[in-house]
């Protein structure tokens, strides 16, 4: 009798499971944001960006070494909306936010803040298993 009603509630929990999910999957398109104090503030996933039906958008970090042993950090945005196509940058020698942006992967999530001399100010780098991958 007991073998029945474990056979039972087996074949019910099969038969009226809910099909399994492979973890919480997100999309961050690019954004842009205009303050009122002249700061910018731009944000996307890589991947997001990438696989947009957008054909101009664009989001990406570099890093240089320039000579006399200076590294420099620049990302960059270009957004195209409704008011046109435009370049959204900051650069910084802070080395710190150098080694962050040297963390920035091809799917990464990004969000910085660019001060009114174009410098980065404020960054944000997430690689998380959420955030969608590049297509071809």
């Amino acid at each position: 009798m007991l073998k029945r009603a474990l056979l039972a509630a087996v074949v019910a929990t099969a038969l009226f499971q809910s099909p399994a999910h492979a973890g919480l999957k997100d999309i961050y398109p690019l954004g842009v944001a205009w303050h009122s104090d002249g700061t910018i503030t731009f944000w996307g996933s890589l991947g997001s960006v990438r696989n947009s039906s957008n054909p101009v958008e664009e989001l990406g970090c570099n890093t240089v070494h320039q000579p006399g042993g200076f590294t420099l950090g620049y990302c960059y945005a270009v957004h195209h909306s409704g008011q046109g196509t435009f370049e959204v940058s900051c650069t910084t020698y802070d080395p710190n936010m150098v080694a962050a942006f040297r963390s920035v992967g091809t799917d990464t999530f990004v969000h910085l803040t660019v001060d009114r001399e174009g410098r980065c100010s404020n960054i944000l780098i997430q690689n998380q298993s959420l955030l969608p991958p590049k297509a071809p």
